[in-house]
This record gives C-alpha cells, sequence and structure tokens, in this order.
C-alpha cells in the first residue's frame, strides 16, 4: 500500500484488489482507492458492483442504452464533524483519453436513456422513475453517517488501463492524483 499526503493534509491510500470481481458485463480485477481526512474516508471501487449497479446495468440492457462502467463510491463519515459531499471522479487512461464519472442519475435521467421508451409504459416506469428515484441524493453523508452511490462513465474501462485516477477534494476543492501504485 502507499501512502501519499497531498498539501491539504489528505492521506491518500491506493491498493489493488486482486479478488475477481462477477460484475454484470465481464469477470475483471478491481481497483480500489481510498481518500481519508478529517476522521472521514471515502472509498472508491472501479468497476463498481453493488446491487445497485446490478439493478441499472439490467436497465441499460433493456433499453439498449450505450454502455457504462460503473464506479461505486462509500462514503463513511461516522468520525466525520462535518458534512461530506461525494467528489468529482476523473479518470486519465494510459492511451491518453480523459473519463468523467458522473453520478448515475444523469445516466438514467438522460435522454439517450429515457428517451428509448414511451412515457408511462412499465420499462420507462421501472427503468426511469423507479430507478432514479431510487438512487438520487446519496452522494453526501451527514456526521455519524456512512452511505454508498454509484457514478458512471461512458464506454467500458477497464482497472488496467487507468493511468491517473484523480478526484476533488471535498473540503478543500484541491485536485487530488491518486497514482497508480504496486
Amino acid at each position: 500500500m502507499r501512502r501519499i499526503v497531498s498539501t491539504a493534509g489528505a492521506i491518500i491510500c491506493f491498493a489493488a484488489l486482486a479478488a475477481a470481481l462477477a460484475a454484470p458485463s465481464l469477470a475483471r480485477p478491481n481497483a480500489l482507492y481510498v481518500l481519508r481526512s478529517g476522521g472521514w474516508k471515502i472509498t472508491f471501487s472501479l468497476p463498481g458492483s453493488s446491487p445497485v449497479v446490478d439493478r441499472v446495468e439490467r436497465c441499460r440492457q433493456r433499453l439498449r442504452a450505450p454502455r457504462l462502467t460503473y464506479l461505486t463510491v462509500v462514503l463513511d463519515n461516522r468520525r466525520g464533524k462535518t458534512e461530506l459531499d461525494g467528489p468529482s471522479v476523473d479518470v486519465v487512461t494510459k492511451a491518453g483519453r480523459r473519463v468523467t464519472f458522473d453520478d448515475v442519475g444523469r445516466w438514467i435521467n438522460d435522454d439517450n436513456w429515457l428517451g428509448r421508451s414511451p412515457v408511462g409504459s412499465a420499462l420507462y416506469e421501472e427503468c426511469g422513475v423507479r430507478l432514479f428515484n431510487g438512487v438520487i441524493n446519496r452522494d453526501h453523508a451527514l456526521p455519524g453517517q456512512k452511505t454508498a452511490y454509484v457514478m458512471a462513465a461512458h464506454g467500458a474501462l477497464r482497472p488496467s488501463s487507468v493511468r491517473h485516477f484523480f478526484v476533488r477534494h471535498p473540503q478543500t476543492l484541491e485536485l487530488v492524483r491518486l497514482a497508480p501504485g504496486g
């Protein structure tokens, strides 16, 4: 495990997990990134795996929407003293491509997704309205709270293709790079 201290004093840990991931699309190694500061901890898992990811992926496939890469984020603010907002996440691949992760609710609410089924249809209600309402407003944690949410990016991204993993520190807004380590 490598520890890097940013100028804001946040301790950033990077560790690679060797366990196989039973993702809906591919089984592949999982990359874990952790950002800690002031009693809180944020854990990023790429590719993301959770019941929410499974539900979103099933709907994406039913709607024949473009493929997504998922990132699960756990905000652990049980020891924090202030509200914690989930940071923005950008990845730069080894090929030099920038990949921006957004809250998965953005993808569900996007015309490219919801526009694929008639308004009022059972598919629209299940994969639009109910799914969207089940994933929004989870990207922050009050002091004493632990929560998880899902982010997504367009296309397929393997952890082995990541050169740099950037997060915007949720309190200082400083851009922090978590370099792949080994």
